[in-house]
C-alpha cells in the first residue's frame, strides 16, 4: 500500500504549474481527457479503509469517495485522495 507523502508547498506548486502548462498545450478535448486519465493512473489506489459511507460523495453518476487528512503539525495543509468506479465522473453540486 502506498505511503502518504507530504510534499513541501513549493514542490506542490511546481507540480501544479507543470500540470497547468501541459494541459494548456493540448487543444483537443480528447487529448485533455487522456491526459487527465494518465494523471489519475499515476496515483496509488485509495485504501479500502477510506472507502466508507462517510467519505462517499453523494449525487455522482458513479461511486466516488473523497478522503481528506489534516496533519496535526500543519505541514502541507489538508491532503486529499479520491477514488471512483468510473475513469471520469459527473457529480451534481
Amino acid at each position: 500500500m502506498p505511503e502518504t507523502v507530504i510534499a513541501n508547498p513549493s514542490e506542490t506548486l511546481k507540480a501544479i504549474d507543470e500540470i497547468v502548462d501541459n494541459f494548456s498545450l493540448l487543444d483537443e478535448w480528447d487529448d485533455r481527457y487522456r491526459y487527465v486519465i494518465e494523471l489519475g493512473r499515476s496515483l496509488g489506489p485509495l485504501p479500502d479503509r477510506d472507502r466508507t459511507e462517510a467519505n462517499k460523495v453523494q449525487g455522482c453518476a458513479s461511486q466516488v469517495w473523497l478522503a481528506t487528512t489534516v496533519h496535526p503539525d500543519g505541514r502541507g495543509g489538508p491532503y486529499s485522495r479520491s477514488a471512483a468506479t468510473a475513469m471520469l465522473t459527473s457529480c451534481a453540486g
